[in-house]
């Protein structure tokens, strides 16, 4: 999860022939291109470039900063009902958003997006840069002079922001702000006041759920899901980390430091991590790492195996679609779009 801290930046509102600007919260799309300056996703340079002529899109290194965070999938189901997420045996849901997560890919029901064993797919034609911005013919995707427009979707950034008509997706001057759903970020952070999620200055707080993240931690209320300086804690289940070792104070079950193992329908607790056999969801000392499913996350990035999607040490890389990030930058190689580095 991206941690939110304060945007800063001059207040400025600028909107040329190619594009538009907005500074306040650190979101800034220049003349030249966007630029996002926060302590989680960043791209240090001028931003997203379009060139008609070169046929060249250029940004920064997109940088993800993933902290220690650990989503547990049982045998059974995660769900949390009030903001509708829900984890099962099968596929992730969020059932608020429309995302989900059928078999192999990820798929929005609304938009069309779908992320199929290949990786990304949109389920029209393909990525298209005309004279007027970037568009995606099947899904309605695309740029005006004035912002972003998804046409089928209802995405569209105008002159004040980011909007989602359909969704009530929009970015103001003071942050990004979801009218419908209620997320928003105003000056510290991201705020979702409709389904209960806050962000304010250090940390995320889900105030339906009880989920929250303090500056020492992260903490979840309602379900017990507690992170306080060395281990995670899940009150209301018993499950602890303390120091080096699991601990389940319900149910008696712990791990401690010199060895013990927890053995249950192929679940396991060892010293380094967690390890789910039967699933293939995997944690070991550095991160997390699903198997099964092809998600891996090893020391330094995310990467997903069976879809293309794939984050090594410094940037995100999906095969399957083309879209590449190495080191430096975004890179498309399906259409001959590239997104270098400056």
């Amino acid at each position: 999860m991206i941690h939110a801290n304060r945007m800063t930046g001059p207040s400025q509102r600028q909107v040329r022939a190619t594009g538009w600007q907005v500074r306040v919260t650190g979101w800034q799309l220049r003349w030249t291109g966007w630029q996002v300056r926060t302590t989680a996703w960043q791209v240090r340079g001028t931003g997203w470039q379009v060139r008609a002529i070169a046929g060249q899109v250029r940004v920064t290194a997109w940088q993800v900063r993933v902290r220690a965070t650990a989503w547990q999938v049982r045998t059974t189901a995660w769900q949390v009902r009030t903001t509708g997420w829900q984890v099962k045996a099968t596929a992730w849901q969020v059932g608020a958003t429309a995302w989900q997560v059928i078999g192999t890919g990820w798929q929005v029901r609304g938009t069309g997006w779908q992320v199929r064993a290949r990786g990304w797919q949109v389920r029209g034609t393909a990525w298209q840069v005309r004279a007027r911005g970037w568009q995606v013919r099947g899904t309605g995707w695309q740029v005006r002079v004035t912002g972003w427009q998804v046409r089928a979707t209802g995405w569209q950034v105008r002159a004040r922001g980011w909007q989602v008509r359909g969704t009530g997706w929009q970015v103001r001057v003071t942050g990004w702000q979801v009218r419908g759903t209620g997320w928003q970020v105003r000056g510290t952070g991201w705020q979702v006041r409709a389904r209960g999620w806050q962000v304010r200055g250090t940390g995320w707080q889900v105030r339906g759920t009880g989920w929250q993240v303090r500056v020492t931690g992260w903490q979840v209320r309602g379900t017990g899901w507690q992170v306080r300086g060395t281990g995670w804690q899940v009150r209301g289940t018993g499950w602890q980390v303390r120091g080096t070792a699991w601990q389940v104070r319900g149910t008696g079950w712990q791990v401690r430091a010199r060895g013990w193992q927890v053995r249950v329908r192929g679940w396991q607790v060892r010293v380094t991590g967690w390890q789910v056999r039967v699933t293939g969801w995997q944690v070991r000392g550095t991160g997390w790492q699903v198997r099964a499913r092809g998600w891996q996350v090893r020391g330094t990035g995310w990467q997903v195996r069976g879809t293309g999607w794939q984050v090594r040490g410094t940037g995100w890389q999906v095969r399957g679609t083309g879209w590449q990030v190495r080191g430096t930058g975004w890179q498309v190689r399906v259409r001959g779009w590239q997104v270098r580095a400056l």
